[in-house]
């Protein structure tokens, strides 16, 4: 190992004219080799146990003190960038709004009055599996949960690949006007029932059943009873067929 620096101030060569040049060029030659590799071994073991408590506080505070870069212009408009040793914080403010973007290990703030993304977002959780994908106006994850969702129009529902029906705001035919609300319904748009302010609707074909608040159950299609039927209170009939 290289010796102590108070060890090479006491091989410095003595250079008192007694010797020849020769001699003296030997010993300078040699004193800059071991102060050469002197050199080397100390900065290649140079680490915070080589500074004194002062020196190292001092050194500390400097490399952590922020950094700072400001732009303004004369109407008001301000951009600046604040460098820390754990963080970066970019900010633009004028007179009314600001946008901020603030760096940290392990957490990222981003403060704007609007904030627009441009292209393929995923999110991902460090604490469970899965994943949402926003691209646009699709929305592709696992399980979603909300206190309220506001639906407009219909929504094909799936199974795998294969599309099941239909779920939403929808309209079908009583037979003298047109109900909407919200209902379901098969693929071909045939077979759904709807519930309104005004009542229920069913419809399969040419078949319909409805009831309304402000009148009774009409159905207008054939009723064929296998079993018992139970009937309480008066029935009514205004035609009768006779077969």
């Amino acid at each position: 190992m290289p010796n102590a620096q108070a060890s090479m101030d006491l091989e410095c060569p003595n250079l008192d004219g007694k010797k020849s040049v020769e001699e003296n060029l030997g010993l300078i030659s040699d004193f800059l080799f071991q102060l050469m590799e002197h050199q080397r071994y100390l900065f290649n073991n140079l680490d915070t146990r080589n500074f004194n408590p002062t020196g190292l506080a001092n050194w500390e505070n400097e490399i952590t003190e922020p950094i700072y870069g400001r732009i303004a212009d004369v109407e008001g408009n301000v951009s600046s960038v604040v460098q820390k040793v754990n963080s970066i914080t970019l900010s633009v403010a004028n007179k009314e709004t600001s946008s901020v973007i603030a760096l940290k290990a392990g957490n990222t703030t981003i403060s704007s009055q609007k904030i627009e993304m441009s292209g393929l977002v995923t999110f991902k959780a460090l604490s469970q599996k899965g994943a949402t994908t926003i691209n646009g106006s699709n929305i592709t994850t696992g399980t979603l949960s909300a206190e309220s969702i506001k639906l407009r129009g219909k929504f094909a529902v799936y199974s795998g690949n294969a599309i099941g029906g239909y779920l939403g705001y929808m309209e079908g035919s009583t037979g003298d006007g047109v109900t909407k609300g919200i209902g379901i319904c098969n693929i071909a748009s045939d077979c759904y029932v709807i519930a309104t302010d005004a009542g229920v609707a069913i419809q399969c074909g040419p078949n319909r059943f409805y009831m309304t608040k402000s009148t009774s159950a009409i159905m207008r299609c054939s009723l064929v009873i296998n079993g018992e039927l139970s009937i309480g209170g008066v029935v009514r009939a205004k035609d009768f067929i006779k077969q």
